[in-house]
Protein backbone atom coordinates (compact mmCIF):
# COMPACT_ATOMS: atom_id res chain seq x y z
CA UNK A 1 0.00 0.00 0.00
CA UNK A 2 2.67 2.42 1.00
CA UNK A 3 4.32 1.50 -2.39
CA UNK A 4 1.64 2.25 -4.52
CA UNK A 5 1.19 5.91 -2.78
CA UNK A 6 4.97 6.47 -2.99
CA UNK A 7 4.32 5.78 -6.65
CA UNK A 8 1.71 8.05 -7.37
CA UNK A 9 3.35 11.05 -6.92
CA UNK A 10 4.52 13.44 -9.86
CA UNK A 11 7.62 13.24 -8.88
CA UNK A 12 7.81 9.46 -8.50
CA UNK A 13 6.52 8.76 -11.89
CA UNK A 14 9.45 11.41 -13.37
CA UNK A 15 11.76 9.58 -11.67
CA UNK A 16 10.65 5.98 -12.92
CA UNK A 17 10.12 7.58 -16.64
CA UNK A 18 14.06 9.19 -16.01
CA UNK A 19 15.15 5.34 -15.23
CA UNK A 20 13.30 3.69 -17.64
CA UNK A 21 14.50 6.35 -20.44
CA UNK A 22 18.00 5.56 -19.48
CA UNK A 23 17.64 1.77 -19.18
CA UNK A 24 15.65 1.39 -22.67
CA UNK A 25 17.90 3.97 -24.55
CA UNK A 26 21.67 2.51 -23.16
CA UNK A 27 19.78 -1.36 -23.83
CA UNK A 28 19.31 0.15 -27.22
CA UNK A 29 22.92 1.25 -27.57
CA UNK A 30 24.26 -1.97 -26.49
CA UNK A 31 21.93 -3.60 -28.61
CA UNK A 32 23.39 -1.17 -31.65
CA UNK A 33 20.73 0.92 -32.65
CA UNK A 34 21.17 4.68 -32.66
CA UNK A 35 18.02 5.98 -33.10
CA UNK A 36 15.85 5.41 -30.64
CA UNK A 37 18.78 5.02 -28.07
CA UNK A 38 19.95 8.98 -28.92
CA UNK A 39 15.98 10.49 -28.70
CA UNK A 40 16.03 8.24 -25.53
CA UNK A 41 18.78 9.44 -23.91
CA UNK A 42 18.10 13.28 -25.34
CA UNK A 43 15.06 13.37 -23.63
CA UNK A 44 16.66 11.89 -20.66
CA UNK A 45 19.32 14.06 -20.16
CA UNK A 46 18.00 17.23 -21.30
CA UNK A 47 14.35 17.07 -19.72
CA UNK A 48 13.86 14.24 -17.59
CA UNK A 49 16.91 14.69 -15.39
CA UNK A 50 16.30 18.50 -14.71
CA UNK A 51 12.27 17.77 -13.85
CA UNK A 52 13.19 15.20 -11.28
CA UNK A 53 15.83 17.52 -9.74
CA UNK A 54 13.24 20.55 -9.89
CA UNK A 55 10.74 18.56 -8.13
CA UNK A 56 12.90 16.77 -5.90
CA UNK A 57 14.61 19.90 -4.83
CA UNK A 58 11.13 21.42 -3.75
CA UNK A 59 10.23 17.85 -1.40
CA UNK A 60 10.19 19.74 2.21
CA UNK A 61 8.69 22.53 1.27
CA UNK A 62 9.35 25.63 -1.27
CA UNK A 63 13.48 26.27 -1.32
CA UNK A 64 14.38 29.45 0.55
CA UNK A 65 15.41 31.87 -2.04
CA UNK A 66 18.72 33.62 -1.23
CA UNK A 67 17.82 37.25 -3.17
CA UNK A 68 14.45 38.78 -2.79
CA UNK A 69 14.84 39.42 -6.13
CA UNK A 70 13.91 37.65 -9.07
CA UNK A 71 16.30 37.32 -12.01
CA UNK A 72 14.91 38.65 -14.80
CA UNK A 73 14.09 35.57 -16.53
CA UNK A 74 12.32 37.46 -19.76
CA UNK A 75 15.43 39.93 -20.68
CA UNK A 76 17.66 36.82 -20.44
CA UNK A 77 14.62 34.86 -22.70
CA UNK A 78 15.29 37.78 -25.07
CA UNK A 79 19.01 38.07 -25.52
CA UNK A 80 18.60 34.26 -26.02
CA UNK A 81 16.10 34.85 -29.09
CA UNK A 82 18.40 37.39 -30.53
CA UNK A 83 21.35 35.42 -30.22
CA UNK A 84 19.71 32.73 -31.96
CA UNK A 85 18.60 34.89 -34.64
CA UNK A 86 21.81 36.42 -35.20
CA UNK A 87 23.24 32.35 -35.26
CA UNK A 88 20.38 31.57 -37.56
CA UNK A 89 20.85 34.31 -40.53
CA UNK A 90 24.14 33.32 -40.68
CA UNK A 91 23.91 29.64 -40.37
CA UNK A 92 26.58 27.55 -42.29
CA UNK A 93 23.99 25.33 -44.97
CA UNK A 94 27.34 22.74 -44.73
CA UNK A 95 30.07 21.47 -42.79
CA UNK A 96 32.83 24.39 -41.89
CA UNK A 97 36.63 23.93 -40.64
CA UNK A 98 38.19 22.13 -37.24
CA UNK A 99 35.84 20.42 -35.49
CA UNK A 100 32.29 21.38 -37.09
CA UNK A 101 32.62 18.44 -39.69
CA UNK A 102 34.29 16.33 -37.19
CA UNK A 103 31.23 16.93 -34.54
CA UNK A 104 28.62 16.58 -36.99
CA UNK A 105 29.86 13.01 -38.52
CA UNK A 106 29.96 11.78 -35.40
CA UNK A 107 26.29 13.21 -34.16
CA UNK A 108 25.14 11.53 -37.16
CA UNK A 109 26.68 8.19 -36.88
CA UNK A 110 26.18 8.18 -33.14
CA UNK A 111 30.07 7.95 -33.16
CA UNK A 112 32.55 9.96 -30.99
CA UNK A 113 34.50 12.66 -31.96
CA UNK A 114 38.30 13.04 -30.48
CA UNK A 115 38.73 13.65 -26.67
CA UNK A 116 36.98 14.74 -24.83
CA UNK A 117 33.98 13.85 -26.76
CA UNK A 118 30.85 16.16 -25.94
CA UNK A 119 28.53 12.64 -25.64
CA UNK A 120 26.00 14.74 -24.56
CA UNK A 121 26.22 17.03 -27.61
CA UNK A 122 26.34 14.03 -30.06
CA UNK A 123 23.32 12.22 -28.62
CA UNK A 124 21.07 15.36 -28.97
CA UNK A 125 23.07 15.97 -32.34
CA UNK A 126 21.58 12.35 -33.68
CA UNK A 127 18.26 13.07 -31.97
CA UNK A 128 18.31 16.76 -34.41
CA UNK A 129 19.86 14.82 -37.41
CA UNK A 130 16.48 12.88 -37.58
CA UNK A 131 14.57 16.19 -37.13
CA UNK A 132 12.80 17.79 -40.62
CA UNK A 133 13.58 20.94 -39.80
CA UNK A 134 16.51 22.00 -42.33
CA UNK A 135 17.25 20.27 -46.05
CA UNK A 136 20.61 18.62 -44.88
CA UNK A 137 21.93 16.75 -42.06
CA UNK A 138 24.98 19.74 -41.68
CA UNK A 139 22.48 21.99 -41.09
CA UNK A 140 20.46 20.44 -38.95
CA UNK A 141 23.38 19.80 -36.05
CA UNK A 142 24.43 24.14 -36.72
CA UNK A 143 20.67 24.40 -35.87
CA UNK A 144 21.51 22.60 -32.98
CA UNK A 145 24.39 24.50 -31.96
CA UNK A 146 22.99 27.68 -32.84
CA UNK A 147 20.26 26.48 -30.19
CA UNK A 148 22.74 25.64 -27.41
CA UNK A 149 24.66 28.69 -28.11
CA UNK A 150 21.32 31.33 -27.71
CA UNK A 151 20.82 29.01 -24.64
CA UNK A 152 24.55 29.75 -23.63
CA UNK A 153 24.10 33.54 -23.83
CA UNK A 154 21.48 33.70 -22.21
CA UNK A 155 22.33 31.89 -19.38
CA UNK A 156 25.31 34.38 -19.15
CA UNK A 157 23.15 36.70 -18.78
CA UNK A 158 21.40 35.53 -15.52
CA UNK A 159 24.95 35.04 -14.47
CA UNK A 160 26.46 38.91 -14.96
CA UNK A 161 23.10 39.71 -14.15
CA UNK A 162 23.35 38.25 -10.60
CA UNK A 163 27.49 39.02 -10.34
CA UNK A 164 26.71 42.26 -11.34
CA UNK A 165 23.95 42.53 -8.97
CA UNK A 166 25.86 41.59 -5.50
CA UNK A 167 28.77 43.72 -6.45
CA UNK A 168 26.81 46.67 -7.14
CA UNK A 169 24.95 46.36 -4.02
CA UNK A 170 27.81 45.58 -2.26
CA UNK A 171 29.27 48.59 -3.64
CA UNK A 172 26.59 50.86 -2.90
CA UNK A 173 26.64 50.15 0.80
CA UNK A 174 29.96 51.05 0.90
CA UNK A 175 29.27 54.28 -0.91
CA UNK A 176 26.64 55.09 1.39
CA UNK A 177 28.47 54.08 4.44
CA UNK A 178 31.53 56.50 3.63
CA UNK A 179 28.98 59.29 2.82
CA UNK A 180 26.91 58.86 6.34
CA UNK A 181 30.60 58.78 8.08
CA UNK A 182 31.46 62.11 6.02
CA UNK A 183 27.95 63.87 6.97
CA UNK A 184 28.72 62.98 11.01
CA UNK A 185 32.37 64.57 10.56
CA UNK A 186 30.39 67.45 8.92
CA UNK A 187 28.45 67.79 11.63
CA UNK A 188 31.20 67.18 14.37
CA UNK A 189 32.83 69.96 12.94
Amino acid sequence: MRSLLWIKETKNYLLLATIAAFGIGFADLVRGGITVSAILLAVAYCALVPLVIWHWAGRDGEMEKANDERPSYRAAGIVSACVLGLYLVTLAPSTAMWDTSEYIAAAYTFGLPHPPGNPLFVIVGRAFSLLPIAPSVASRINVLAAIASAAAAGCWFLITEHVLRSWLRSRATRASSSRSMDSSSRVRA
